[in-house]
């Protein structure tokens, strides 16, 4: 496949549009027009010669097309889709149909202009092409590919942003800042990828696949030494291997590492204080989870983490006591149990059918809450559901994995859980919440009850969302077009409305560092929230 892979030269030009390597003008930099000698194509040196620009490149495209001639080279835009053809009499027709949709998907994406019919339509090929891929090639190379997709990770670096408390340094301004109800930027932040915001603290991901932590340390959480810059400024986390996944819960951090290593830090909590991590004690360092297993995606609730690997096999580790870890018994959700600690804080496999060989393709964690989603599109919960955040009938706990048919009936792409509601957006974009209603959290108006179905949430039903997350009683939205959205309680100043009220419908975040940013992530943490946004004036490319 061209996508990822090299070409030789009479391809290169091929998948370029351009014309052939020996031609006039055929270098993909410059515009030096070449000279024939002794049979031979040769650049003449030229002291300031004219360089290429995707603007002229565009123009000259245009140019072609219209004179049906090659124009300094240019033959076209390059949709991709002249490599079909050639395809087609080789390849076997289940690769070739496969390829297809990818080529479509780009070429669609490739156009000057798109709207957003396209870029759906593209989403949905894209979706298929990675559906199929397994079935056609083989789990093994679907490791780092397909995990990508089913991570929150953007493609586009920007800056980060935070609004609440800053009990602990948790908004990243300094000692001398305690709250701020409108979003502000952490200045020493660049080039960031990912964010996500514990109960007191947070940790974010570098577009070079650097850790950085910020807030509270008091159980280890940050990871790294604070004598110098203290916990109210970020500072790097020292790690084995470059990150490509970061999580956050109230007192613990973890990252999952571009070999399918992971490691954490920090301490888990229960009813009884500090719980510990992989050991009895906190870790204030990163060690790693489970040695000799390769993993997909990490999930990270108030006090357990969630672990997909390379197989489809669910593994999770922490406190048990709303039935989160989903594989123990209820005589055994307690530390003073008889095997104690050690069944909690060992990672260890959760299972979902004794009868079937269940494969999970991706997951989700909540404040005590755990979410998987099997191949066969059924959505497993387990975990706490007095107020029916989880959409299990009759049950207000269930302490191992059963299906929810209420949130199988949708194809989730990012799915969030506060203490006790949940938020969640489907891969039409639409927003829907269930569970408890106090403080507006639901988004659902000040008359409503609490809802036992997932509700759309109407005041973003013409929108198209592409993030959701839930905060301890709060909850937002992202959409397609960059705007953040925001409800529930907002005492704290975690809403970033610029007040400390409650909010009980989506309210347009329209501050001064927002209104012109693009939004690209939101998440949620105690009573602070933290965002990730591209800038204005700043290419998206």
């Amino acid at each position: 496949m061209i996508i990822s892979g090299t070409c030789d030269l009479p391809a290169k030009a091929l998948f370029m549009n351009i014309q052939q390597y020996n031609g006039r003008n055929d270098c993909p930099n410059c515009e030096i027009e070449t000279k024939r000698i002794d049979n031979h194509q040769m650049y003449p040196f030229l002291d300031r010669g004219s360089i290429r620009t995707t603007e002229k490149t565009k123009t000259y495209a245009k140019q072609a097309i219209e004179t049906n001639t090659p124009f300094l080279g240019v033959k076209g835009f390059s949709p991709l889709s002249l490599n079909l053809p050639i395809l087609k009499d080789i390849m076997d027709k289940r690769y070739f149909e496969h390829h297809k949709l990818l080529v479509h998907a780009l070429t669609l994406l490739n156009f000057l202009s798109t709207d957003d019919e396209m870029i759906e339509l593209s989403r949905r090929l894209l979706f298929e092409y990675v559906k199929r891929y397994e079935v056609l090639y083989g789990k093994k190379y679907m490791v780092y590919p397909v995990a990508k997709a089913i991570r929150r990770q953007e493609s586009t670096s920007g800056a980060t942003l935070t609004c609440g408390q800053r009990d602990t340094g948790q908004l990243g301004l300094g000692e001398e800042v305690l709250e701020k109800t409108r979003f502000t930027e952490v200045s020493k932040l660049k080039d960031v990828i990912s964010v996500a915001g514990g109960g007191m603290h947070n940790i974010i991901l570098t577009n070079d696949s650097c850790v950085a932590t910020f807030g509270c340390n008091d159980e280890g959480e940050l990871g790294r030494d604070i004598t110098e810059c203290g916990e109210a400024t970020p500072g790097f986390v020292e790690l084995p291997a470059r990150a490509i996944q970061v999580t956050a819960g109230d007192s613990h951090s973890a990252a999952l590492l571009e070999d399918g290593r992971v490691d954490c830090w920090g301490a888990f909590r229960d009813s009884h204080g500090t719980l510990g991590l992989i050991t009895r004690k906190k870790e204030d360092t990163p060690i790693e989870i489970l040695p000799n297993i390769k993993f997909l995606k990490i999930a990270s609730g108030s006090d357990h983490i969630v672990l997909l690997n390379n197989t489809g096999t669910v593994f999770t580790l922490g406190c048990a006591e709303q039935g989160q870890l989903g594989r123990v018994s209820v005589r055994k959700l307690d530390r003073h149990s008889r095997r104690g600690k050690y069944q909690l804080l060992t990672p260890e496999q959760v299972y979902f059918n004794i009868k079937k060989n269940i494969i999970i393709r991706n997951i989700w964690a909540g404040s005590f809450y755990t979410f998987t989603k099997a191949g066969n599109s059924d959505l497993y919960v387990s975990e706490l559901n007095n107020y029916n955040q989880i959409g299990l009938k009759g049950c207000d706990k269930t302490l191992h994995p059963k299906v929810s048919h209420t949130f199988s009936r949708h194809r989730w792409m990012q799915i969030s859980s506060g203490q006790h509601h949940t938020v969640a957006v489907n891969d039409q974009g639409q927003v829907y919440t269930i569970g408890r209603k106090e403080y507006g959290r639901l988004g659902l108006g000040s008359l409503c009850e609490d809802a036992q179905e997932l509700i759309p949430v109407p005041k973003l039903e013409n929108l198209k969302c592409i993030d959701v997350a839930a905060g301890t009683a709060q909850s937002f939205a992202v959409t397609n077009t960059g705007t953040l959205y925001a409800w529930g309680m907002g005492s704290e100043g975690q809403l970033g409305t610029g007040k400390e009220e409650d909010i009980y419908e989506p309210e347009l975040i329209n501050s001064k560092h927002v209104k012109d940013a693009i939004v690209l992530q939101v998440s949620g943490g105690g009573q602070h929230t933290i965002i990730l946004v591209k800038k204005p004036h700043s290419s998206l490319i």
